[in-house]
């Protein structure tokens, strides 16, 4: 209610959530958590996200998780976990690479193939930001500048989607102090260039 509130206060053109969780009964995780990657869990997120498009009339879009854990045998690849929950849901897409990109890093499906996975045309909105390597994680900690790679493959990937229509940074306070002026500068002028 609070989100739907939020996006008719601020006219938004669509509004979103992770397909991800944070709570589960009385415990809280203190952070975004991969959902199990089964049919029963398309159906589950479907019936949630029909619960927000019921709060407020405007495109609802579900964004691509961020997922730490290791594939499990018989779950549903990323992309194709994604891909049934916005056919099911019928909802867009917020294709956050730079979540993708750091699932691949630490050992998940490619970006090719999860984009291969994708309904393009159901992406609306396209996250990057910048990460870093801990404890053998690259982690999407939205800190520092966007990686060129990634920069490149967003130039690869932006021209595939039909319905674009934001191109988003994702920076902690911290990390825009980090960057300057300049530095956010060099940021906005990369997507401007996308753009």
């Amino acid at each position: 209610a609070a989100s739907a509130r939020s996006a008719r206060e601020l006219d938004a053109v669509h509004w979103s959530e992770h397909l991800a969780f944070n709570q589960a009964g009385d415990r809280f995780a203190g952070f975004l958590l991969p959902p199990i990657q089964t049919p029963d869990a398309v159906a589950a997120a479907a019936r949630h996200i029909a619960s927000y498009q019921d709060s407020l009339d405007r495109p609802f879009l579900v964004e691509t998780p961020t997922n730490y854990l290791r594939p499990v045998p018989g779950d549903l690849r990323d992309g194709e976990y994604v891909a049934a929950v916005a056919e099911a849901a019928d909802c867009g897409i917020l294709l956050d690479l730079h979540n993708i990109w750091t699932n691949e890093r630490n050992g998940r499906q490619s970006v090719g193939d999860y984009l291969a996975d994708l309904p393009l045309e159901r992406v609306q909105e396209v996250h990057l930001a910048g990460g870093f390597e801990t404890a053998g994680y690259y982690l999407d900690a939205h800190v520092g500048a966007i990686d060129p790679v990634l920069l490149e493959l967003a130039a690869e990937v932006v021209p595939r989607l039909p319905h674009l229509r934001a191109l988003i940074f994702e920076a902690v306070p911290q990390s825009v102090a980090v960057l300057g002026a300049d530095g956010l500068r060099g940021v906005l002028e990369s997507l401007h260039e996308l753009a």
